[in-house]
């Protein structure tokens, strides 16, 4: 997580919105990390020994695997890894808390 940290502050950097709120930063560099990815998920994909039948992916993650793969015909299945309506806005909100120095209740907002 720490790489790709660095990365995102040296994308913020570059595109000139260091004092922008962090989702809105997300927001304005996701694409640009998609675009900067899938050179490599390509290749690894097209290379594999044996070759993959199929990608089981992290959409929220890793969301470049779906594209990579509808680039190389290769079937894709997203895996949504948050436990339902609610859940990744409780999970973002007690990351940036903490992120803040802030220490929340356990299972509190």
């Amino acid at each position: 997580m720490d790489n790709f940290m660095l990365m995102f502050k040296g994308l913020v950097t570059e595109f000139g919105c260091e004092t922008a709120p962090f989702v809105k930063q997300q927001l304005k560099v996701k694409n640009v990390i998609v675009e900067r990815q899938l050179p490599g998920l390509i290749r690894f994909l097209k290379e594999a020994s044996p070759p993959f039948d199929a990608v089981i992916y992290d959409p929220i993650m890793m969301n470049a695997a779906g594209i990579a793969c509808l680039l190389v015909d290769l079937p894709a299945v997203a895996l949504l890894t948050v436990a339902g309506p609610g859940a990744a806005e409780a999970a973002l909100y007690h990351d940036l808390a903490g992120k803040a120095g802030m220490r929340l209740p356990p299972g509190g907002s």
